[in-house]
């Protein structure tokens, strides 16, 4: 009799693996099992679902048949796994902390009594008058103490100017001095004034302010309690059936590939201890946590996994409906570092995707300005790829300084100095945003307003290097113009005028739905991969460093 199989494992008849390695989940093309397990999936989630949220796959082989098992990162709503039914809603998580009256949730709810104090504490009326009493108080005795300090000083410059002339009495001398003790001891009354007031009002404020800070302190350390505690939970396996905490795990991976710096942090720290230091809050409950787990308790061979974003993509996320991404660098990477020990993975090696070759535009004895082809990084990187400074000094056997950078997917006019003064003028001109610069690109969709101005504050996505994101609270001032060119067949010919010059600003500013909602064609970082980025570095304006004349390029796309 045929052993029942497991009722998340969906059979995939008529596929055959084109081998038996595991895709890097981090660098991947979905291929033909992917794509059939993604839509066998799809054709079971509802087609617009009101929340978006990524979807993984993983194609296994079990007791001699193929088929996959599905997960979903994080939480969903009762409604939509109900809607979906318990055949798909996915893999079960690798630590089920949600119990109503388990450990986590009784925690929990003790740091959301807590918050509600602290709420009615910093909202209560008597507290926010303290509180604008004393701001009233600071700014009124500040200027007040600045004026008398003003009246001193200037009666210190008229008795300077009067002994200059000269012929002064005795009882002029004396007066003098009695109005510099006066003016002294009154900046002095006023500070003691001012310092007796304020010690008063803050007396009375230093009632609310003790329970707040005592209440945020016992919040933070049973906030770490509950969070060491989760993470030392999510035990994880490996390929050869070894079993770690993720607390250990991401101390292991650190400890090998983490900078000198956070490696002396974690070195400091007591083994299982401060976990919310090393661990980033979510980690272990991204698809592929969850799916390699299961495969894992299950005795199934891992053979493809991939991850799709499915539904609308809301506030300041960038992901798009239906598109494949790789696993997330800041909370999977470590993970899957320990979870596909002992399983064969197919490499991934970064390499140049380069159509053509570095061309030379202008050379004197002071720079160069060449025109960077798409796929070539801007100077050397970790990997052994080639760069326009290593092309340079290869070719013409001379040391080159940068000046500023292309992202290596981005082509286009790059100027490159040939000393440190030259190089050091230049940058200053970008610092100074005096060099204009212009790009064309080709987004997928259509505008509506032919010109335009985006302002969206760009920070990194830590969790998801080298991603950057919208960032109103921490980013850093993004601006870009835009004019439409021309549009064909749902494309459309963009000229971009950066005017500051942030990492990826101009790809963001195009993907994200509060700016054009129109990612570059060939963007696989913000939109869909299409053998290149259509983006080109087309104008470039700036003062000679020699002679102060104005230089300008212009190197229209080949695309």
């Amino acid at each position: 009799m045929e052993k029942a199989l497991p009722r998340l494992f969906h059979r995939l008849d008529g596929c055959v693996p084109s081998d038996s390695k595991l895709n890097n989940p981090f660098h991947y093309k979905p291929d033909s099992l992917i794509l059939a397990a993604a839509k066998e999936l799809q054709s079971h989630l509802p087609p617009k679902p009101e929340e978006g949220k990524m979807w993984g796959v993983l194609v296994v082989e079990y007791q001699g048949q193929l088929g996959f098992i599905n997960a979903y990162s994080g939480q969903i709503s009762k409604a939509m796994a109900d809607k979906i039914g318990p055949d798909w809603a996915g893999c079960p998580p690798v630590f089920d902390y949600l119990q109503p009256d388990g450990y986590f949730k009784t925690h929990e709810a003790e740091i959301t009594a807590i918050n509600h104090r602290l709420d009615a504490l910093l909202d209560n009326d008597d507290y926010l008058r303290q509180k604008r009493a004393i701001a009233k108080l600071k700014k009124e005795g500040e200027d007040k103490i600045e004026r008398q300090r003003s009246l001193m000083n200037e009666a210190k410059q008229r008795r300077h100017e009067r002994r200059a002339e000269g012929g002064l009495t005795d009882k002029e001398l004396g007066d003098m001095e009695r109005e510099s003790q006066f003016l002294k001891a009154e900046l002095h009354r006023a500070k003691v004034n001012y310092r007796k007031s304020l010690a008063d009002a803050e007396s009375k404020l230093s009632v609310y302010e003790s329970e707040i800070n005592s209440l945020q302190r016992h919040r933070s350390i049973l906030s770490e309690r509950l969070q060491s505690w989760l993470f030392n939970h999510f035990v994880l396996l490996n390929a050869r059936g070894e079993r770690k905490p993720i607390p250990e795990i991401f101390r292991e991976y650190y400890l090998s590939n983490a900078s000198a710096k956070l490696q002396a942090r974690i070195l400091a720290l007591n083994p299982g201890s401060d976990a919310t230091l090393i661990c980033p809050s979510g980690a272990g409950e991204c698809c592929e946590p969850k799916l390699l787990q299961y495969a894992y308790l299950h005795g199934m061979r891992p053979l493809r996994i991939a991850s799709f974003w499915w539904g609308p993509c809301l506030g300041l996320r960038l992901q798009r409906h239906g598109q494949f991404y790789p696993a997330c660098s800041g909370r999977c990477k470590p993970i899957l570092s320990w979870m596909l020990r002992g399983l064969a993975v197919r490499s991934y090696q970064l390499t140049n995707s380069v159509s053509q070759k570095l061309r030379i535009i202008f050379e004197d004895n002071y720079l160069f300005v060449v025109d960077k082809p798409s796929g070539m990084l801007s100077v050397p990187g970790t990997t052994s790829n080639d760069s326009v400074l290593k092309y340079l000094v290869d070719r013409f056997h001379c040391t080159v300084y940068p000046v500023h950078r292309l992202d290596m997917a981005t082509s286009g006019l790059m100027v490159v100095a040939k000393d440190a003064g030259t190089q050091q003028a230049l940058q200053r001109e970008f610092e100074n945003r005096t060099v204009k610069k212009e790009y064309e690109a080709i987004v997928i969709g259509e505008i509506g307003q032919k010109k335009g101005r985006i302002s969206l504050p760009l920070s990194p996505d830590l969790m998801d290097r080298p991603r950057q994101k919208v960032d109103f609270e921490h980013g850093k001032e993004a601006v870009t113009e835009y004019e439409v060119l021309s549009s064909k067949g749902g494309e459309t010919r963009l000229r971009l005028h950066p005017l500051t010059g942030r990492t990826h600003q101009l790809r963001v500013h195009c993907a994200s739905p509060l700016g054009l909602n129109a990612p570059i064609k060939g963007d696989a970082l913000y939109g869909t991969d299409a053998g290149r980025l259509y983006l080109q570095a087309r104008r470039l304006s700036f003062v000679y460093p020699v002679d102060g004349r104005q230089m300008s390029f212009t190197l229209p796309p080949d695309f």
